[in-house]
């Protein structure tokens, strides 16, 4: 189909291309690259669709000026943002504007907002959650450990794991934080370590310093079964942390076991001429611009932002990376992630996933 409009489909993206979240953000970068070939050459969009990015480092501060600057100058109709601490602040900028925003990597539950312009696909900090709490009540472990990074995703995240976990007579024994800036954990560790919880929750954005943690934890002697989020797939963490990654248990997630998942993986072995450090980044980062340009299809590709953002809200029962979803009120979807676990230096399924 012709689109109806002669200006191209412009969507602004903002990622952290470098920093310490710069593996996983180019990883994203490329799966919206994949997703825009494949679109322009099945709706004969040439010309007509064009994709602009802009690096946040990870910093609320820089993914505000690369929206006005999106907005201003590139004047785009849509925009990608990762990470919760980036994508919250957007939000609030993109519904003034009437812009739609897909959040990726962006689990937070203050991204929850009923009729607007923002929506994910994508897993959330609730879902995440309620599957690490399935686990530890299924070992009927008892004594839990906390250690998260002090921003808004670590805040986000603990919030709803202590929001979970107190359904169950389980006790968080120990939690302790530190600043996003820390490079030392020996304190934080030794406090934990002395109140001997039988598990350890991680929560942190970037692999690099979850490797660091279970190197310190290790030399430590806290010998513990540690829990942590899909942000551990990440090779700097094996690098880094090498022997003290070994049985490390992580949500995930999807399983890429569907036939749209395995493509995609394989498109990307072919473009890049390597499998990816993190197959969920590429997924997402392709699931968003796919699901978002489907809302501009159904609308003739019309630059017409509320019908948009109606015809996505009634979107049902559609074919994802993430298998078959549907928008739900506040722009969400639901899928039940998967537990991995790093064995013999690899990341694997946990064995019954």
């Amino acid at each position: 189909t012709q689109p109806v409009s002669k200006e191209p489909i412009k969507i602004g993206a903002i990622l952290p291309l470098t920093g310490p979240a710069a593996s996983w953000g180019v990883e994203t970068q490329r799966g919206i690259e994949l997703a825009k070939e494949e679109l322009i050459k099945n709706y004969n969009l040439a010309n007509k669709l064009k994709v602009i990015f802009e690096d946040s480092q990870a910093k609320p501060q820089e993914g505000i000026n690369a929206y006005y600057k999106l907005k201003n100058i590139d004047k785009i109709n849509a925009v990608i943002s990762a990470a919760t601490f980036i994508s919250v602040p957007i939000m609030k900028l993109a519904n003034e504007d009437s812009i739609i925003q897909f959040g990726i990597a962006t689990w937070g539950s203050s991204y929850k907002k009923p009729n607007d312009y923002s929506f994910r696909v994508d897993m959330t900090v609730e879902s995440a959650s309620k599957k690490i709490v399935d686990y530890i009540v299924n070992k009927k472990i008892k004594k839990v450990g906390v250690l998260y990074v002090k921003n808004a995703f670590g805040e986000d995240f603990y919030n709803a794991f202590k929001s979970e976990i107190n359904k169950y007579n389980i006790n968080i024994i120990a939690e302790e934080n530190y600043l996003e800036e820390t490079k030392d954990f020996n304190d934080v560790l030794t406090k934990l370590r002395d109140k001997k919880p039988e598990v350890v929750f991680l929560i942190d954005h970037r692999g690099s310093i979850l490797g660091e943690i279970l190197k310190k934890a290790k030399e430590l002697d806290l010998n513990v079964q540690f829990l942590s989020l899909s942000t551990a797939q990440d090779k700097s963490l094996l690098n880094i942390a090498k022997e003290a990654a070994e049985g490390l248990i992580y949500v995930y997630p999807y399983r890429y076991d569907n036939t749209i998942a395995i493509n995609l993986i394989n498109q990307y072995k072919n473009r890049y001429n390597t499998a990816p450090n993190n197959e969920y980044y590429v997924a997402v980062g392709y699931q968003a611009l796919k699901t978002l340009l489907e809302g501009y299809r159904l609308c003739n590709f019309r630059m017409d932002n509320f019908c948009v953002k109606e015809k996505l809200l009634n979107l049902k029962n559609f074919d994802s990376v993430f298998g078959k979803v549907s928008f739900d009120e506040n722009g969400d979807v639901y899928f039940e992630p998967v537990l991995k676990i790093i064995k013999n230096g690899e990341f694997k399924m946990l064995s019954g996933e």
